[in-house]
């Protein structure tokens, strides 16, 4: 990651679940805003469920997002990931349109509990939205 600017950060796993993988509120934000530029990934994190399967099984499952926030606020949010290491707590970033056209990005990171990444984050964009009037 040093190579592309990120001196703050290791990922040891691309899934990002290895409890060695670190980073900043900084450069969490910059590489999500990197890879939420990729229309592919932004259609991806803002589906609320879709049905899969391995390519070495014909079994289909369906799933789930766990981002809460594609329930009531859909049409704002462009890109989000939630997260969760026992060593890092629960995480979320989120990138959303406010009415005006701009574009916000929340890193909410070590909430205490899923509901709790959820409710600061509401209550974070309720606040950006009602300053940019």
């Amino acid at each position: 990651m040093k190579e592309k600017g990120f001196n703050a950060t290791t990922l040891l796993d691309p899934a990002g679940l290895h409890p060695g993988d670190v980073s900043t509120a900084d450069e969490y934000a910059q590489l999500a805003l990197r890879a939420f530029s990729y229309a592919d990934i932004r259609a991806t994190t803002t589906t609320p469920s879709a049905d899969m399967s391995s390519k070495s099984s014909s079994t289909r499952i369906h799933v789930h997002t766990t981002d809460r926030l594609l329930d009531s606020r859909s049409q704002e949010i462009l890109g989000g990931k939630t997260g969760y290491l026992d060593e890092a707590q629960y995480n979320f970033v989120v990138l959303t349109r406010h009415a005006s056209g701009r574009e916000l990005l929340l890193v909410m990171l070590g909430a205490d509990s899923s509901d709790q990444r959820f409710i600061e984050s509401n209550q974070i964009i309720d606040w950006a939205n009602q300053s940019l009037k």
